[in-house]
């Protein structure tokens, strides 16, 4: 069966979408196409096809775009079943379904309804009433494709929760690591301790995910007089505004010696950074609105991979980080704030063999419960049950 994942909004290099899911389905014998956008850089998995498609630049060009994928997927690809990950993409998963033969997977990466009614709180234009009505209006779009695509795959127990009100076709495929990519032991203790004191980052930057937060910590460090330097791998959410900021920032608060951006790496070389460091640090925080039951929205897959090369986690303590860190004991949670992030970081760096014993309980932790295995039995058995809903109509146009 030909299957091919979209995204418009996506790097075509995205972890999830190309790494696990489309190389999953590669080595299970899909023969396996990817539509997303350009990229400056060369990406290339095994077994996958990758299309150039445009990007999303702007909402207003959503019908363009959705327009040209659709092109681009019935001229040249010819897929079978079509996964597409955005929001956006549910037009073009509507018209799969209504003007082809092909299936339209639909593949949830988040709360889409609250993220888009959240993303209006600080214009002052929207009052509340604008909010509810776009969260209501998302819903209902949500709500109205899944009933008609062949599957919804989703990526945390809350969506699950509310698109199996919809359809019985739901697959929960969460956000967990390749074991492949890390290392089969964690690092003995000689290893660990001769490790400089590097406090890492990796993964995405921007504000919701505490870039600011990291930069006032590093200033309360050297100003304790605390030897360490922090690692932030260079992945800005935005545009290149967004990183001269930042940047900026960093030149102002005086830490220019004492942080150091470094460059993206491909997925497969996720260790090249993680091996040299000492701590792991996840401040990503709940945008405005966020109530405690519904916090478990995303998963940040930077805990697994911390998890999986030994390190100890300082994170905010927040849903999605200490459900995973209270019962692994794989780090300390801290409150959003500079001199908390500050004590946890040097309470690690000035007592390495509590450090040490946190990053192999993460790192069991993460062998026995958090690698991509069992997620990939998981996608597997939705692209089974694709196939066999399938078979009908395919025996028919036969």
């Amino acid at each position: 069966m030909r299957v091919c994942h979209v995204t418009i909004l996506h790097p075509r290099g995205d972890q999830r979408i190309l790494f696990r899911e489309c190389r999953s389905l590669a080595l299970a014998g899909y023969d396996v196409h990817l539509i997303a956008p350009p990229s400056e850089h060369q990406v290339a998995c095994p077994g996958v096809t990758i299309h150039t498609g445009p990007r999303l630049s702007a909402k207003w060009r959503v019908l363009l775009c959705t327009w040209q994928v659709f092109r681009l997927a019935r001229r040249e690809v010819r897929a079978e079943v079509y996964h597409f990950h955005d929001f956006w993409l549910i037009p073009f998963g509507l018209m799969i379904t209504w003007f082809s033969k092909s299936a339209a997977v639909y593949d949830v990466h988040e709360e889409y309804s609250r993220a888009t009614a959240r993303s209006l709180e600080t214009r002052t234009w929207a009052p509340a009433f604008v909010r509810r009505s776009l969260e209501r209006i998302v819903n209902a779009l949500e709500t109205f494709g899944a009933r008609r695509f062949v599957h919804v795959i989703t990526v945390v127990d809350s969506i699950t929760d509310r698109f199996r009100r919809v359809t019985p076709h739901v697959t929960e495929v969460r956000n967990y690591v390749r074991r492949d990519l890390l290392p089969a032991d964690p690092p003995t203790r000689e290893q660990y301790l001769a490790r400089p004191p590097v406090v890492i980052h990796q993964g995405t930057l921007s504000a919701l995910r505490g870039s600011d937060l990291m930069l006032r910590t590093a200033r309360v460090m050297k100003d304790r007089g605390v030897p360490c330097t922090f690692w932030l791998v260079d992945r800005f959410l935005g545009d290149d505004q967004a990183r001269r900021r930042f940047l900026t920032h960093l030149e102002e608060l005086g830490i220019a010696d004492c942080v150091e951006v470094k460059p993206p790496v491909m997925y497969e070389e996720i260790g090249k950074y993680l091996m040299q460091s000492r701590i792991g640090l996840s401040l990503r925080v709940l945008p405005t609105g966020y109530d405690a039951p519904t916090a478990l929205t995303n998963i940040p897959t930077k805990l697994f991979e911390y998890m999986g090369f030994g390190l100890p986690i300082v994170a905010i303590d927040v849903n999605f980080h200490s459900i995973f860190l209270r019962e692994t004991g794989a780090g300390i949670l801290t409150e959003y704030e500079e001199n908390s992030v500050a004590d946890a970081l040097e309470r690690l760096l000035n007592h390495p063999d509590l450090a040490y014993r946190m990053g192999c309980d993460g790192f069991r932790a993460y062998q026995q419960k958090y690698t991509w295995d069992s997620q990939e039995t998981c996608l597997l058995e939705a692209y089974r049950d694709i196939a066999r809903r399938r078979e009908p109509s395919t025996e028919g146009a036969r």
